[in-house]
């Protein structure tokens, strides 16, 4: 055997075959490659070959075999859809085989061969050799390996699917060219391992005074994508071959997918290890529970604080919830508008909810005292009024109830006296309410310094 370069290869340099990140690659034929699609040649359904940028077709997995289970049908569909990702400038990678021939007379076409999913007959000739002429470094993992070569390419003269020229144009109208670009040659430079693209031009007609003729332009309309034909190395179980050439694409070493059976195959320890896993697996779920019923908790806690900024219903609702867990009864409004009624020691008390941008107002006031009326027109009996406020809500609680920003002015304060009417600051509940929440014994005293209050309720907390 005789391994040599050619002369210019120091001009040309390493062709850099590394496919970016943000390229997919499909391996057609084989699977097992760790971070790659892969399909076998029979698989249910084709994925979109279309939407990949590289296609590594396996051609050693089609033996006699896979070549009695695969369709004709599915062999046209892939030479059209191969056809379409070489005219969108994708890359087909063929790691190819000897031309094989299966008969299989009850079937249409009654014989296949291991080529008849390609959009381009790949021209093998069975002539054997060992001289290796290196052109260009492409593929180097895979060219390594290479000490023999089985037989050279060649483009034969009808080479041309039906797929391919009813997309890409009739060879009526078309000019097809396929120039062989080698990057390993033997010595008399035959294609060991090449490249080509196809060249398609079409035609025009040119006048020349009374007379007009066809004419093909020196420039194609299309120069499609490339498509690599890699040498046999016999040597090679075939997913091996894939996976060096997987290698030269992807820049790194490619691991191995397990097999199914490697699930049964046990090494001292794991079961050991997969037991310790489990029980902490367990721990943190007890763990992961308990945090979510605390985080549950601190948020029941932290709504507490919209007592010192909502307003309407949600003030409403929060108002009540405290109330409520104050240890009082607490129903809908029944005889007038107010919010709700408060009924402690079966004694009921109307209860208004207000929370405003400034102070609390002597409207806010009348409007309670309102209700208050109807009550007692309603029932015969007289009835306590209390107005919950939530005064200078946008406003921080340390610079609310000042001179500037009264929560509740001294006229307001002054007539909720004279009607009997109990005025509840937002701060100031706020506060009682948290210490209730320290010690929930205090819940009693803070409702009897609601309901026996006129005016504004001081909750005398210690």
């Amino acid at each position: 055997m005789s391994q040599q370069n050619d002369t210019n290869t120091d001009e040309v340099g390493d062709e850099v075959e590394h496919i970016s990140p943000d390229e997919k690659c499909l391996v057609i034929g084989s699977t097992g490659y760790t971070g790659v699609d892969s399909v076998e040649w029979d698989v249910g359904e084709l994925p979109n070959i279309v939407d990949y940028d590289v296609i590594i077709v396996d051609v050693r997995a089609l033996d006699e075999k896979m070549l009695g289970a695969v369709t004709h049908k599915r062999f046209e569909t892939l030479r059209l859809q191969l056809t379409r990702l070489l005219h969108s400038s994708g890359q087909l990678i063929i790691v190819t085989d000897y031309k094989k021939i299966h008969e299989r007379p009850k079937q249409y076409p009654d014989r296949a061969n291991n080529y008849d999913w390609c959009p381009i007959d790949i021209g093998i000739s069975n002539e054997s050799g060992e001289s290796i002429v290196i052109k260009e470094k492409r593929f180097p993992r895979y060219i390594k390996h290479l000490n023999s070569w089985p037989y050279y390419f060649f483009i034969p003269c009808s080479c041309l699917s039906r797929q391919l020229t009813d997309f890409l144009g009739s060879t009526h109208v078309t000019k097809y060219r396929f120039p062989l670009s080698p990057f390993v040659e033997n010595r008399y430079q035959k294609t060991i391992a090449g490249s080509f693209k196809i060249e398609v031009t079409r035609e025009q007609r040119k006048s020349s005074g009374y007379d007009s003729y066809k004419h093909y332009p020196d420039t194609p309309d299309t120069v499609t994508g490339e498509v690599v034909l890699l040498p046999l190395i016999e040597k090679l179980d075939h997913k091996e071959a894939v996976r060096l050439v997987l290698e030269d694409l992807m820049g790194v070493s490619m691991g191995y997918e397990p097999p199914s059976w490697v699930d049964l195959i046990s090494v001292p320890h794991v079961k050991d290890i997969e037991d310790e896993i489990n029980e902490k697996e367990s721990k943190i779920d007890e763990i992961s529970s308990e945090i979510g019923k605390l985080e549950n908790r601190r948020e029941e806690l932290n709504s507490y604080r919209r007592l010192l900024y909502s307003s309407g219903f949600d003030l409403e609702e929060i108002v009540k919830l405290c109330l409520e867990e104050l240890g009082a009864k607490v129903t809908p409004a029944k005889y007038a508008q107010e919010e709700y009624v408060l009924e402690i020691d079966g004694t009921e008390y109307l209860v208004e909810v207000k929370g405003v941008s400034k102070s609390i107002s002597l409207g806010h006031l009348r409007q309670l005292n309102d209700y208050i009326l109807k009550y007692e027109e309603d029932t015969g009996k007289a009835c306590k009024g209390i107005l919950f406020g939530n005064a200078w809500r946008t406003t921080p609680p340390d610079d609310r109830d000042t001179a500037e920003r009264p929560e509740f002015p001294a006229n307001v304060v002054s007539r909720a006296e004279q009607w009997n009417i109990g005025l509840i600051s937002s701060t100031k509940f706020f506060d009682a309410f948290c210490s209730f929440l320290l010690d929930r014994s205090k819940g009693e005293k803070i409702l009897q310094d609601i309901i026996n209050t006129s005016g504004k309720v001081n909750f005398e907390i210690e």
